[in-house]
């Protein structure tokens, strides 16, 4: 078993279990998979010691506890999965060396604190740490990740304003961030690659006008700004009514003016919209 080096026991119907030690041993692992077998307890700080690590995945557990500052050894990792548990605390330091590191989701837990410890992870690709605890500013360096193309953050307790260049860089997926208290503007550049699917940012504090740019958004199915304090005009006309694929149009709650216009005719999947307690004029 020393040499084993890929260990898959997810998804099984195990009893509950601490993390077993005997796993601890097997140094040459570098995919670990242990996501929704029963595990409960703290995540070992022998964790660090599995310095070949390339995949850990324990989501789906009863894991409870810090996430360990050893982890922060497993130079290698570019996947790190710890959804839906029971882990408390902050984002421990050391965390931010893991310079290789991917896919990064510890949503669904309990933890809190800022997200500085992250700042450094340039080669994040996708990034979900919704229903948690966070507190603080979204970190400027996070609008120049280059790589990053899907960003969930919703449900935490969040301030002030996203990053300059958020989502400009790669092929942005989306960007989830409603149930904080963000603030500011609508940055205006998370299409720029004509990718983007979803932007959903209600029940926030932001502010200022919806940029232009999102009327030529091709790619966009989702756009969802209700609850906010947006004021201006709304895009029209050629504008967000009318884009091919949109399906959900939710503006509803801030102090948007202007018209729904006749090129909503060209929204052939549009199913819903949602625009009340706005200024909207128009018949």
């Amino acid at each position: 078993m020393s040499n084993l080096v890929q260990l898959s026991v997810g998804d099984s119907l195990f009893d509950p279990t601490p993390f077993p030690e005997e796993v601890l041993k097997l140094k040459k692992l570098n995919w670990l998979y242990m996501s929704n077998c029963s595990l409960q307890g703290k995540i070992p700080a022998g964790i660090g010691d599995l310095t070949e690590l390339i995949r850990l995945e324990l989501s789906d557990n009863n894991i409870s506890g810090k996430i360990p500052a050893e982890i922060g050894k497993l130079q290698k990792l570019w996947m790190l999965e710890l959804y839906n548990n029971e882990i408390i605390g902050k984002l421990p330091s050391g965390l931010g060396n893991l310079s290789n590191l991917k896919f990064f989701d510890a949503s669904m837990n309990y933890l809190e604190g800022n997200l500085s410890e992250l700042r450094t992870l340039t080669n994040l690709v996708s990034l979900q740490l919704f229903s948690n605890q966070f507190s603080g500013e979204v970190p400027a360096e996070f609008g120049e990740f280059k790589k990053l193309v899907n960003l969930s953050l919703h449900t935490n307790q969040l301030t002030g304003p996203l990053p300059q260049k958020l989502g400009s860089w790669a092929k942005f997926d989306f960007i989830d961030v409603p149930d904080n208290f963000l603030s500011g503007p609508i940055r205006p550049d998370m299409c720029k690659q004509g990718t983007t699917k979803a932007l959903l940012m209600l029940q926030n504090r932001f502010t200022g006008e919806i940029p232009a740019t999102y009327a030529n958004c091709s790619s966009l199915q989702r756009f969802r700004v209700s609850n906010n304090s947006l004021s201006g005009t709304f895009l029209s006309p050629s504008g967000i009514w009318g884009l091919l694929v949109v399906e959900i149009i939710d503006i509803e709650l801030n102090q948007i003016e202007g018209e729904i216009t006749s090129d909503i005719k060209n929204a052939k999947t549009l199913g819903t919209i949602t625009a009340g307690h706005n200024k909207l004029t128009g018949e």
